[in-house]
C-alpha cells in the first residue's frame, strides 16, 4: 500500500480586529464627538454605546477629525494619538 502525502497551504496569522485604547476622558470624549461628527450613523454614540461600534467605522472617524479644519490643532494632535495607540490583533 502506497501512501499519498496531501501538501497543505501554510497557516497564515489570522487578523483578528483592533484595539483602540482610550486612555484619558479627554481621548473617549474626543472619539465620541468624533464618531458623531464624522460617522454618519442613524443614532447618537455616548460614552456608554462607544464600544458596540465597528473598530474600522471608529478609526475612519478618528482619521477624518485628525484633519478636520473644524478642530483645534490641539484636539488633532490629541487625534493622532489616538491613532498611533491603534494595535491590530
Amino acid at each position: 500500500m502506497n501512501a499519498k502525502i496531501y501538501r497543505f497551504p501554510e497557516k497564515r496569522a489570522l487578523f483578528k480586529g483592533y484595539k483602540i485604547p482610550l486612555y484619558t476622558e479627554e481621548e473617549i470624549a474626543l472619539t465620541v464627538v468624533a464618531m458623531n461628527t464624522f460617522s454618519n450613523l442613524p443614532e447618537k454614540v455616548t460614552l456608554n454605546t462607544l464600544e458596540n461600534y465597528d473598530p474600522v467605522t471608529v478609526i475612519k472617524a478618528l482619521v477624518e477629525a485628525s484633519t478636520s479644519s473644524i478642530f483645534s490643532t490641539k484636539t488633532k494632535q490629541t487625534y493622532c494619538i489616538i491613532l498611533k495607540a491603534i494595535e491590530t490583533l
